[in-house]
């Protein structure tokens, strides 16, 4: 025990050595005060090792396997994930907090943009704002950033756009039919208006949505599903320990014989994001948490993990509550906290966002923090919060995720990685913790509520959480539905059109 304490170059002080050398784990121990990085050792943070070791082991019991006989479909079909490394951030962050790198973004933001509505074909030519001048009165199109947007005493909306390289005053008449598309704007959106300019003003006829097309639903030949969860909180008090398990089971054949036949389907687990609790995340956290201890929460996740059949993969992205950086885009977790799991060729961390073709859909994944500030800033989007669907239909029609810059912290790399250049077969995202699904123009959005019961800081913010529902889509038939595994694990078809809730017509 000595030569293990010498070779880490620990400061053991004589009472924590005297306990040490009574424990038949003692390796294990110094092991994990090595990990946190304590090299001065009380018996005190021996005690905290041990009582977090315990809580691992403790969360290893729910470890789940097949039942006798059960024979899933889908493991009979080869599995297929495609990770696209020019959506994701990890390992490509070029940020270094100067002014050229906000320049760089903006750019990319605005040209990338710019080029969706480039593709559009338009009865009018389309110009940039330092051309206005050259065509008088005539129809055109142009394009561009949104720099301010007011309203003036008469009702009408004022727009300030920008292309990078002018700044042209815009306006929408109050009884114009373009009046109501402006006044959904939001600063920082690449947008396109049909007009002509008068004056000194450029008069709006017609706001051009960038929007993804009307597309048939994709559906796949073999009989596949996949499931997805989001904010599991892993490590928090809160979390439903005993009705995620009860879901873990589920994937491994227990249950009735229609549970049965739906798990079978199963060949995809999507996860967006909050796998753990995390630390200091708002305040008085710390009262909430099973574990101080960040290495233990996701330990504590993996051991559940562990139980997925390997013939089913896991997509897993990062949230505000996982150890990445807060600020968007996020890198995938570091193999420090995925250990193990990253290791298993089924299970894929990537980051957030990020576009993954799975069985040959293109699924969008992204945590979802952006919602708050989309929310904040259109009146139409009152009460989205328990229906995010509604806000996740905005992000799509703007082609972006996270439209305002400054509202939720972006870094400023040198591509815009929260701009949809291409419409997803499937997006799914989390956050709010509420379920909530809809087919809009053949995307199939999902948010997949949450797996951890409500805290006392969401009681104190009015929040209303959806828990342990599982929504699953099926791939061949291409309807959604649900599993409330706090109700008897209950299933209701929920989607399979322009539906919105928790299994009902919006």
């Amino acid at each position: 025990m000595l030569d293990a304490v010498r070779q880490k170059q620990l400061i053991v002080q004589p009472q924590a050595l005297e306990l040490l050398s009574t424990l038949d784990n003692f390796e294990k121990i110094i092991e994990k005060l090595v990990e946190k990085n304590e090299f001065i050792v009380t018996r005190e943070k021996i005690d905290e090792v041990i009582s977090d070791i315990s809580l691992k082991e403790k969360s290893a019991q729910v470890i789940v396997r097949h039942e006798t006989g059960y024979r899933p479909l889908a493991k009979e079909f080869d599995s297929s994930v495609v990770e696209d490394a020019t959506s994701d951030v990890t390992d490509k962050s070029t940020c270094k907090g100067k002014v050229g790198d906000f320049i760089e973004y903006f750019k990319d933001r605005l040209a990338r943009g710019a080029n969706i509505y480039k593709r559009r074909q338009s009865a009018h030519p389309m110009i940039p704002l330092s051309k206005l001048d050259s065509y008088g009165g005539k129809m055109v199109r142009v394009v561009g950033m949104v720099y301010e947007k007011k309203q003036s005493k008469n009702g009408h909306v004022i727009v300030e756009l920008e292309d990078g390289e002018s700044l042209v005053t815009c306006i929408a008449m109050k009884d114009s039919k373009a009046w109501e598309a402006a006044s959904d704007l939001v600063y920082d959106e690449v947008i396109a208006f049909d007009g002509l300019k008068s004056r000194d003003l450029f008069v709006i006829k017609e706001v051009v949505v960038a929007d993804v097309a009307f597309r048939q639903k994709k559906r796949s030949e073999e009989d596949v599903s996949v499931a997805f969860v989001s904010d599991l909180h892993i490590g928090s008090k809160f979390f439903l320990k005993d009705h995620f398990t009860k879901f873990l089971e589920f994937l491994n054949g227990k249950g009735s014989e229609k549970q049965r036949e739906q798990a079978s389907k199963i060949k995809y687990l999507l996860v967006a994001g909050d796998v753990v609790d995390g630390i200091g995340i708002y305040p008085s956290q710390e009262k909430e948490l099973l574990t101080k201890d960040i290495f233990t929460q996701y330990e504590m996740f993996e051991e559940f993990m562990k139980s997925i059949p390997e013939y089913i993969d896991v997509i897993v992205c990062p949230g505000n509550h996982d150890a990445v950086r807060l600020a968007e885009p996020r890198p995938k977790l570091l193999p420090v906290f995925t250990k193990e799991l990253g290791k298993f060729k089924n299970f894929h961390f990537v980051g957030s966002p990020a576009l993954v073709k799975i069985h040959g859909f293109s699924t969008l994944m992204y945590h979802g923090d952006s919602i708050y500030s989309t929310v904040g800033a259109m009146s139409k989007l009152n009460g989205a919060i328990s229906q995010p669907d509604r806000a996740a239909v905005e992000w799509l029609k703007k082609r972006h995720l996270s439209p305002i810059y400054g509202d939720n912290p972006i870094v400023p790399e040198n591509k815009d990685y929260l701009l949809i250049d291409e419409a997803p077969d499937i997006f799914h995202f989390g956050h709010v913790h509420h379920n909530a699904q809809r087919d809009y123009r053949g995307t199939m959005i999902v948010n997949a509520g949450c797996w951890q019961d409500t805290t006392d800081y969401q009681l104190k913010q009015g929040y209303v959480p959806t828990q342990a529902i599982l929504p699953i889509y099926d791939l061949h038939l291409g309807t959604l539905s649900l599993i409330d595994f706090k109700q008897d694990n209950s299933v209701v078809q929920a989607v399979g059109g322009e539906k919105s809730g928790v299994g009902k017509n919006e």
